[in-house]
């Protein structure tokens, strides 16, 4: 909330006081919105500040009181979306979970609850680094293995596109990092500008690879200066390993391998049996410290050479640094980075007292269940027994925090009770009986588990019948929009207030932030995902009835649904994706509850975005509209003895429009710093408004029976979505972003391909803004 106050308001160094707005700003809960606003993390409280004040400048008393409204520079929008977010920290190392415990100093980066894992980036993705370290340990990216400060990254605008790179990087500031498509395949790490050894390797692939070579030929040849070990007195004959992989290295000179806990890894050993090629967690090999954890196939032992074939698939990390190196001589190979997935979800299970009637077949006297939340939001508060849905090829964190009485685990029998474990996929943690009081596993489900046919999943628990829910794994295939669904209390804000009691509120975890059945606009082709956390007594379906209920039903939606569920189910955390069908580009078309009328709100199908209007000019006397936008819901204060006589400060009631009665208004004494004397005044609570307008304040004295006109307007111009207002890709037109061509989305953050000329063009022109009598025209290549 922006509250007008007594305060000052610090934006990028500048105290803004009276001087400047006419008003002194108190900010309160900046943090907050401004978090809903950026979708990610609040960078610096200057940008909070700079948004909330941007958004209430002008106000809901008459324009007058403010004066000029000043133009507050606009943040850049970050270009592209986030592949992953990392936070970083810096803590002691520990030893045999260290990759570099002993070497440098003696702290790590710690990203999340990992200890300097090796990452991998794709080329062309955009990553974000949150860095909490203190600044004795600024954070960067360099071609040094060893960091301190060497070889930093160099890179313009298109590589940090939020953030600066240098040594500022700390105590809560975060760095956007799009990975130049030239550094795929060659050596790049994480570390400190100060110390040596602190942080790890970062793997880039190239743009549209999900994933490191799998398949390494090994060879042996004489080393070369600069190989590892090269002349080195433990290795007299000078020989060493060459690995060659398909994308990164052909016949190099003994590489760092980079590998993942889950994936399954070949070695080709085309060697001769002079040097049998083994694991091991010692440095120098030559036969010591043999390391078989996850061998498939094949063996590491004299006979490892010579054309055989060896797989491998690590499921934990090791005690210690892992190695690949010669049974018999010693320092020919180099060293093998196991690491952890990147963890797309976390999902944290309790035990709790059903809310919901328990399921037939339940047992008798156990009155509970698992309740879940995600780290991702999506589950933000404990939800009894939601569905949950998995992409395939992607890790998950479970972590069961109920007792050991209710230990979790995954089945392909939704009783659970132990029966049909499916015991495949886990790639770290114990998954056993004694995943529970607070243990956690890793998942990461393979592709063949979202296949057509594939028997469900679910979670459950071993020791008690239908105490969870169902485990949908999916496509990996990425939504342009994933929007989830709650049902709450029905606000006077909503349009449909009085006809029901509830509300679905939808959120997409960008623009849209917990919205009471908003609007939605879907482009005709594009993937989208609706996640229903509504209860099973309101579950959603996509209709051309705009009500609900059963004439819904009637009217549901059939075609265009390639994913997930479109039935009575769809509900406590079951999903449906869908392609709109260009057939319904100008058909109403609504989400709704198929049990209650009134729920949900309107989508519209559009085929294409038209030519946006031309931005508008303060100066331009075309104007006709003042798009500044304002905050949508504030205080509104009434000064003036003359106006009224307080009376009973509890019968005081405040009417704005035609909107039901606000009844939180209050009494107070209010300061005014002209007159410098104390007046009467009242303080009214103005509503959320869904529309733009100018709204007439009225005032009752007597508990609402009568009312008298204040003479007082409230003017609602509400604010776009995107920070800043549609992220600087579309004009903001009353509250409603009108995107330049090649973006869409209620921020214009989302990009689609450019529309095709409209047919007054052909295909030798391109559409562009006009005047202001004329809206749109061709503006064509040359010759036409």
């Amino acid at each position: 909330q922006a509250f007008w106050g007594l305060g000052e308001a610090t934006l990028g160094g500048a105290v803004v006081t009276a001087a400047d707005f006419g008003v002194r700003v108190r900010v309160r809960g900046a943090s907050e919105q401004c978090e809903a606003a950026t979708k990610a993390h609040v960078y610096e409280v200057r940008v909070a500040l700079e948004y909330l004040v941007d958004v209430a400048l002008s106000a809901v008393q008459p324009a007058a009181q403010f004066g000029t409204t000043p133009s507050l520079a606009p943040t850049p929008a970050p270009a592209g979306p986030i592949e992953k977010v990392f936070v970083v920290d810096v803590r002691p190392k520990t030893d045999g979970k260290s990759p570099r415990f002993g070497m440098g100093n003696g702290n790590n980066y710690f990203i999340g609850t990992l200890d300097a894992p090796a990452l991998t980036f794709v080329a062309g993705r955009t990553y974000e680094f949150r860095v909490d370290a203190p600044c004795a340990h600024p954070f960067y990216f360099t071609t040094a293995d060893a960091g301190g400060g060497a070889a930093p990254l160099a890179g313009g605008a298109d590589t940090f596109v939020l953030g600066t790179h240098d040594d500022t990087l700390c105590e809560r500031r975060s760095l956007r990092f799009r990975v130049p498509a030239a550094l795929a395949g060659t050596a790049l790490f994480y570390g400190c500008r100060r110390h040596q050894h602190m942080g790890n390797r970062i793997t880039v692939l190239p743009a549209g690879a999900e994933s490191a070579p799998t398949a390494f030929t090994v060879n042996v040849a004489p080393k070369t200066d600069g190989a590892p070990f090269f002349m080195d007195a433990m290795n007299p004959g000078n020989a060493g390993f060459t690995i060659t992989d398909g994308a990164f290295n052909t016949n190099a000179e003994a590489p760092v391998l980079d590998v993942e806990l889950g994936f399954e890894y070949t070695f080709t050993l085309a060697q001769d049996c002079a040097h049998p090629l083994y694991l091991t967690t010692s440095a120098d090999g030559g036969g010591a410290a043999k390391y078989d954890e996850g061998l498939v196939s094949g063996r590491f032992d004299n006979t490892a050479c010579g054309g055989k074939t060896i797989k491998w698939r690590p499921t934990v990390v090791p005690p210690s640094q892992l190695h690949y190196q010669c049974l018999i001589h010693k320092r020919m190979g180099n060293r093998v980075d196991v690491r952890m997935p990147i963890i797309a979800n976390t999902f944290t299970f309790s035990a709790a007292a059903r809310t919901l009637p328990a399921p037939a077949g339940a047992a008798d006297g156990v009155n509970t269940a698992f309740f879940v939340r995600d780290a991702n939001g999506a589950i933000a508060a404990p939800f009894e027994t939601p569905n949950i849905t998995v992409e395939a090829g992607r890790a998950y964190v479970f972590k069961n925090d109920a007792p050991c009485t209710h230990p979790l685990y995954i089945t392909t029998a939704e009783r659970g009770m132990g029966a049909a474990p499916y015991n495949d996929d886990v790639v770290s943690g114990a998954y056993d009986g004694t995943l529970c009081g607070g243990k956690s596993i890793v998942w990461k489900p393979r592709a063949t588990l979202a296949a057509a046919g594939a028997a469900p999943l679910y979670y459950a628990c071993r020791n008690h019948p239908f105490f969870g829910g169902e485990l949908r794994v999916v496509d990996a295939a990425t939504p342009a929009r994933t929007f989830t669904v709650h049902e709450r209390p029905k606000t006077m804000a909503s349009a449909t207030f009085g006809m029901a009691d509830t509300s679905y509120v939808v959120s997409d975890g960008r623009s849209v932030i917990d919205k009471e059945q908003p609007t939605l606009t879907l482009l005709a082709g594009q993937l989208y995902r609706f996640a229903v956390l509504a209860p099973c007594t309101q579950p959603l379906v996509l209709t051309t009835h705009a009500t609900g209920g059963a004439p819904a039903v009637a009217a549901a939606l059939a075609d265009g649904f390639v994913a997930g569920r479109h039935d009575a189910r769809l509900c406590r955390g079951a999903f449906v994706e869908w392609r709109p069908p260009a057939a319904l580009v100008g058909t109403p078309v609504y989400y709704q509850s198929r049990a209650t009328a009134h729920l949900g709100g309107r989508i519209d199908v559009v085929a294409a975005l038209p030519c946006p209007p031309p931005p508008v000019d303060p100066m331009d006397p075309c104007r006709t509209m003042d798009t500044t936008a304002v905050l949508p819901a504030a205080n509104i204060t009434l000064f003036g003895a003359a106006l009224f006589d307080p009376g009973d400060a509890a019968r005081i009631v405040c009417k704005v429009g035609t909107l039901p009665l606000i009844r939180d208004a209050y009494f107070s004494i209010e300061f005014n710093e002209a007159t410098m004397k104390h007046e009467n005044a009242v303080n009214c609570r103005a509503p959320a408004f869904d529309a733009a307008g100018t709204y007439a304040v009225e005032l009752s004295l007597d508990g609402g029976a009568t009312f008298t006109s204040t003479g007082l307007t409230y003017q609602v111009r509400l604010p776009c979505a995107g920070t800043p207002p549609c992220s600087n890709r579309g004009a903001c037109v009353d509250g409603v972003c009108q995107c330049n061509a090649g973006f869409d989305g209620a921020d214009c953050l989302m990009a689609v391909p450019t529309p095709a000329p409209p047919p007054g063009c052909m295909d030798t022109g391109n559409c562009a803004g006009g005047t202001c009598e004329d809206s749109t025209r061709c503006v064509c290549a040359d010759g036409f």
